[in-house]
């Protein structure tokens, strides 16, 4: 007899767990309801404003983005990039970032694209979507805004373009290594010395 009040007592008690477990699961799911997924990802910079990095807000505004390299932006130092010798005070400049692991300087594999229109023969940027490491930089200025560097029939830029380090190519494109630099919180800014045709 007591071997069956014990069956009982063991019986209702997993209904009791079982039920609670249950009444658990669903608030948890409600809970979830009010979190917000923000996508910035289409978003493309303006006119020297700099991107800011892909996150996720909640409902409260709490910061949930997984990027733990990230410093805050408040304290890092910003990339600059100084371009000179424009051949239009207004035709847009597009500027690619490119770290070790992008094929460079290949129009379509970099990092980080950015447009930005000058305002006379030169122009400085500040990069704030960064973070510190080794890169290289290849630019060019779009003088016809067709959104693609001009070349000749043998392939040389008709545009204004140029890299990291003023690496001045001769026969073939440079190699990551001949234009590479390194960003941190030490850094000066980098110029780059447009090349004319």
């Amino acid at each position: 007899m007591k071997k069956y009040y014990y069956t009982i007592a063991l019986l209702t008690m997993t209904a009791v767990i079982t039920i609670t477990f249950a009444a658990c699961q669903n608030r948890a799911d409600d809970d979830h309801k009010d979190i917000q997924q923000v996508d910035t990802s289409g978003v493309m910079p303006s006119d020297n404003v700099t991107p800011t990095p892909d996150t996720t807000l909640t409902s409260t505004g709490q910061d949930t983005s997984k990027s733990s390299n990230m410093k805050d932006t408040a304290t890092k130092k910003p990339l600059v990039l100084v371009i000179e010798n424009l051949e239009s005070p207004s035709a847009p400049v597009e500027i690619s970032v490119y770290s070790p692991r992008e094929k460079f300087p290949t129009p379509d594999g970099q990092l980080k694209k950015y447009r930005f229109t000058p305002a006379g023969k030169q122009l400085t940027v500040e990069l704030k979507d960064l973070d510190y490491g080794q890169y290289a930089v290849a630019t060019y200025q779009d003088l016809d805004a067709d959104g693609q560097i001009g070349k000749n029939i043998v392939g040389i830029p008709t545009d204004p373009y140029g890299f990291s380090n003023n690496y001045k190519p001769k026969i073939k494109a440079p190699a990551f290594k001949d234009c590479e630099f390194a960003y941190n919180d030490q850094s000066a800014p980098v110029s780059i010395t447009m090349i004319r045709k």
